[in-house]
């Protein structure tokens, strides 16, 4: 019996649908070298190929056409699966990776959370450690400062922050109202890292 995954054949029957491996790469918010290399391992693990590919065009193949249905029906038959498990599962957690630089956020999001139905644990972690219990599944979510350079992740945008700037009184530019980084002596400024919020003072 051939070895294959159920995302394998997600990825499949989305690629068919589109006929386009960018468009459904997008549908799957997944990158196109990762949807190519999980059909290619596909056709492997069945010994067919299921897709006829050119420069300019994707086109099912005989047994890529004939299989197609028979993948969706795999797939109702998986959700129909885990809806039925669903009865005795316990209540889920959410599981959110933070850091430090949460800081009185934290209370705000898992309060919402709550709001909205979802019972959440707050797990603190380097950002690294965020990143690959992330794609571990470790975590099903997690907050960061600036981007994820990881093709595995997908990231929204949430929230700005306000940068304070701390001067001695009589420093050039303690008089003015606003400061820009390009008033500053040759255009540069000294970012310290962000102290922890005491649990106490939440």
């Amino acid at each position: 019996m051939a070895d294959f995954e159920l995302r394998q054949v997600r990825i499949f029957v989305t690629v068919a649908e589109e006929l386009h491996f960018r468009r459904a790469a997008e549908r799957l918010y997944l990158p196109q070298s990762v949807v190519s290399e999980q059909v290619k391992r596909l056709e492997h693990v069945l010994g067919v190929e299921l897709f006829d590919r050119t420069r300019r065009n994707v086109a099912l193949t005989p047994a890529g056409a004939s299989l197609l249905p028979r993948a969706r029906t795999i797939l109702n038959d998986a959700a129909a699966f885990s809806a039925a498990a669903s009865q005795y599962r316990p209540e889920p957690v959410l599981r959110l990776g933070t850091g430090c630089e949460m800081g009185r956020r934290l209370p705000l999001v898992l309060k919402e959370l709550a709001r909205q139905g979802y019972a959440a644990r707050a797990d603190e972690l380097p950002p690294k450690q965020r990143a690959t219990a992330l794609v571990d599944g470790a975590l099903d979510a997690a907050f960061f400062r600036g981007r994820v350079q990881n093709s595995m992740l997908r990231g929204e945008h949430v929230w700005d922050e306000r940068l304070i700037a701390a001067m001695p009184e009589n420093h050039p530019l303690a008089s003015r109202n606003r400061r820009r980084s390009r008033n500053s002596p040759n255009g540069r400024w000294r970012l310290h890292p962000m102290t922890p919020i005491p649990r106490s003072t939440i």
